[in-house]
């Protein structure tokens, strides 16, 4: 089955005050129970802590943008998480 790609109505962002929390943790422990067969998800390119935390955590990187896709329009990365036992 392929990783979860759905679109949330939601966004979930862990702020400067968020940093080395249980918070962000707790997202991953989450997602992991919500998303069994893997997610992906986009991190900004400059956000250097939660990319360090991403891949701490298995995320690999699937592509890179511009920021062209992207409200901000920075430069941005496709992340994907897939379990062991769904590689």
């Amino acid at each position: 089955m392929p990783p979860s790609t759905a679109t949330c109505s939601t966004t979930s962002t862990c702020g400067p005050t968020s940093v080395g929390k249980a918070s962000a943790r707790s997202f991953s422990t989450k997602s992991g129970r919500h998303s069994p067969e893997g997610l992906v998800l986009h991190v900004f390119q400059q956000n250097i802590g939660a990319r360090a935390f991403y891949e701490r955590h298995g995320f690999t990187v699937l592509d890179t943008s511009d920021g062209s896709r992207n409200m901000e329009n920075l430069p941005d990365m496709t992340l994907r998480w897939t379990p062991s036992s769904a590689r």
